[in-house]
């Protein structure tokens, strides 16, 4: 008996090994695609997934929303979270902590904020949203399927993070491009309720 849970454990190491393997692969090759993008076709991009992301009940109706602030050729995040701000809405943005736990903190304006982990731009106030059923979390990806499925930046941060609060609406956006039929999953990923190109808004159950 223990001889057979010991080949059935070694064979789902083996599983997420490949899995590992695949998704940093991909993450390679899809940055890679990302930055290749030329400025003005990113900025048409960049402008047509702004105008249905804010079009969106996900934004027009949320109060409190846990954005992000967009890196590394990621679709722009920067103007959803000024229109947001002007719009009066709770918005509360990431900060990378010890142990690969991460809690977000509201801000008030662009100007409280400073390089943090990764050199990725963090809130520097100590305020915490309250998080609710009704909070929307915009959730960063490499790529998304129209299911909802995500690969992520490979930290592992946000999985930790939605594990605690399986009640929040979660929104994946990105560029049409970035938008793949499947992607490799484990058994902890979540998948986001909702994705956001600058074609369409895909979301489901």
């Amino acid at each position: 008996m223990q001889r057979k849970q010991g080949v059935s454990a070694m064979r789902s190491a083996v599983r997420n090994m490949d899995i590992l393997t695949e998704k940093k692969q991909l993450r390679t090759a899809l940055r890679r695609q990302r930055r290749e993008i030329p400025d003005d076709i990113r900025k048409e991009l960049d402008e047509g997934i702004f105008r249905n992301v804010t079009a969106s009940p996900y934004f027009r109706d949320a109060e409190t929303l846990l954005l992000y602030v967009s890196c590394g050729g990621e679709a722009d995040t920067i103007r959803i979270i000024e229109q947001a701000l002007r719009l009066g809405k709770h918005v509360a943005l990431p900060k990378c902590q010890k142990m690969g736990e991460m809690q977000f903190f509201l801000i008030q304006s662009m100007e409280e904020l400073e390089p943090g982990a990764y050199g990725i731009l963090e809130p520097t106030g100590t305020r915490m949203p309250q998080i609710t059923a009704d909070t929307v979390c915009f959730v960063p990806g490499v790529a998304f399927t129209k299911t909802g499925k995500r690969l992520g930046q490979g930290g592992g941060y946000y999985d930790r993070f939605l594990e605690k609060f399986p009640m929040l609406q979660t929104i994946g956006i990105c560029c049409s491009t970035m938008l793949l039929e499947e992607l490799p999953c484990e058994v902890h990923d979540r998948c986001v309720d909702a994705v956001i190109t600058e074609e369409t808004i895909y979301s489901h159950p």
